[in-house]
């Protein structure tokens, strides 16, 4: 309409152009980085050449060869070098030696100390070379030979160490005391204590066999109060048998007895042990109102069964072993007193 102005905004050309110049100017830049992208993850065309001339899983397989080497077995044997003949260590490694060079395979040959034992230690690379040598002679008449270390460890403790166990500990003894008590009876190794139902087993490792003999004859350990009976690792089965196959029971005991309040009677009596157990039933763990006597013959318990004796104003007297007395005051003439 004539006179009328418009007052509506016009786009001019040079916008739109600018407009549209942008645009592509983006679409260009998008399409470039989305062609730089493509061309740095794809592959070379030397590398699609050789992917098109082998098959993928050949790829995969020679990526995946490896050639394992594995570690040779030993087969490591052991001496007691202080068993072999001869002055120094170098001569008692030279006889062992002398002894087995013949078998092949030997790897190693030298002089260890292994858990405290000196050995020599011949290494093989097979195990029936190694055989071969474990059948071999080493010292005249001696039948010690090569062999494993816990087999030569326990030969070797068992030539130089004696070990005894002691019964009827009771599980509130001193231990500390205890323990230097048997430090005096000989140069100890190791002290274990191992609980059984009411007491302790002490195994005590001496350092040699100078004990041997002693116990051998003696059945019992005498510790304060209590007497302990022994036990040494070198009885035979029926060495130990013979230990409890002759007691009788001596009934009636005071109130507070201990075991060496008994040593009297089983000095008149040639006994060879003394026992006094524990309640099972006593909740302050008390003894037993009788103890049990342990003779070496049947003509040594035959000779006192009949014996009576009195100790502090209680008639005490011999019953068989499993022959049941009062469990409150031990008689051996009525069960439970009224």
């Amino acid at each position: 309409m004539e006179g009328v102005e418009s007052t509506a905004p016009q786009t001019s050309g040079s916008n739109i152009a600018s407009s549209s110049s942008q645009t592509i100017i983006s679409q260009t830049v998008v399409e470039n980085e989305s062609s730089l992208n493509t061309s740095m993850h794809a592959p070379s065309t030397a590398e699609q050449t050789v992917a098109n001339k082998v098959p993928s899983g050949q790829i995969k397989s020679k990526q995946q060869e490896w050639t394992v080497i594995e570690k040779p077995k030993q087969f490591p044997l052991f001496f007691p070098i202080a068993i072999l003949p001869g002055q120094n260590p170098t001569e008692k490694k030279n006889h062992a030696y002398r002894q087995i060079s013949d078998v092949s395979g030997l790897k190693s040959y030298v002089i260890a100390t292994m858990k405290g034992i000196k050995v020599v230690k011949a290494t093989y690379e097979t195990e029936e070379q190694a055989v071969k040598v474990t059948q071999r002679e080493i010292v005249k008449n001696n039948p010690t030979r090569f062999g494993k270390l816990d087999g030569i460890s326990q030969s070797q403790d068992n030539q130089s160490q004696y070990e005894l166990r002691i019964w009827d500990v009771p599980l509130d003894i001193e231990k500390d005391l205890f323990e230097q008590y048997l430090h005096t009876v000989g140069k100890v190794v190791s002290i274990k204590f191992n609980l059984k139902q009411l007491y302790y087993e002490v195994v005590v490792v001496f350092a040699d066999k100078a004990l041997e003999q002693r116990f051998k004859t003696e059945w019992v350990l005498r510790f304060c109060k209590n007497i302990f009976r022994v036990f040494p690792s070198s009885l035979t089965r029926e060495e130990r048998n013979h230990r409890f196959k002759y007691v009788l029971k001596l009934a009636n005991l005071p109130a507070g007895t201990c075991a060496s309040d008994l040593i009297p009677i089983a000095n008149e009596t040639n006994a060879k042990a003394i026992f006094l157990p524990k309640n099972k039933f006593s909740k302050n763990y008390e003894k037993e109102r009788f103890a049990w006597f342990y003779f070496d013959s049947e003509q040594g318990l035959l000779n006192v069964k009949d014996k009576k004796f009195s100790y502090n104003n209680k008639g005490l007297s011999f019953v068989e072993k499993n022959a049941i007395t009062c469990h409150i005051c031990g008689s051996p003439y009525h069960r439970l007193r009224g």
